[in-house]
């Protein structure tokens, strides 16, 4: 696959500056630069492929989220699967926080809006997107896996704000075109 989503996606990302963001950009980087895959800001992908623009998936977004608390996502595992964009991740805690929002928002960003309409949410954060072989991404997840048992900063994402990010064509042109705070 050569990394290409249509449309826009949600994103839960890390307080850009934080620590937490910090060490995933570093992880990010690291790899991406000793395996020649793409970087991207770390995020959890909440829903994709929303066929809407900018400003009507800020407006809808915003309505929906009004009376949504923030709330914590911890970081688990460090897996791997035989997908691009899904090459080598941290399992996200799938709280019922996290996953009331994700079907809440697929009830405002129906089908056809979105592709992943009738995808089961698997929420994770990817650390390297690439089509690797299995040897390559068994090694890099035990390497990241040992880097965060031996992490002195949590791996959780402070949940604050969800962003909108177009992400059309390859991930090096993937830009944020909003955000919208969580209600409470």
């Amino acid at each position: 696959m050569s990394g290409f989503i249509p449309g826009l996606s949600l994103w839960l990302s890390p307080h850009h500056g934080s620590s937490m963001d910090s060490v995933l950009r570093a992880i990010i980087v690291r790899y991406s630069s000793e395996l020649g895959t793409p970087t991207w800001g770390p995020h959890v992908t909440l829903l994709g492929s929303i066929l809407a623009t900018p400003e009507e998936t800020v407006a809808q977004l915003t309505e929906a989220v009004k009376d949504i608390e923030a709330f914590d996502v911890g970081l688990l595992d460090i897996v791997t699967k035989d997908q691009y964009f899904q090459c080598i991740m941290a399992k996200a805690e799938e709280t019922p926080a996290l996953m009331s929002l994700n079907a809440k928002l697929r009830s405002v960003f129906p089908a056809p809006n979105s592709a992943f309409a009738n995808e089961k949410f698997w929420p994770h954060l990817s650390l390297v997107y690439g089509d690797l072989s299995s040897d390559v991404r068994e090694r890099v997840a035990r390497e990241i896996q040992q880097q965060k048992d031996a992490s002195s900063v949590p791996w959780t994402l402070a949940v604050r704000e969800i962003e909108v990010w177009r992400t059309k064509g390859p991930v090096t042109s993937w830009e944020r075109v909003g955000s919208v705070p969580l209600g409470k």
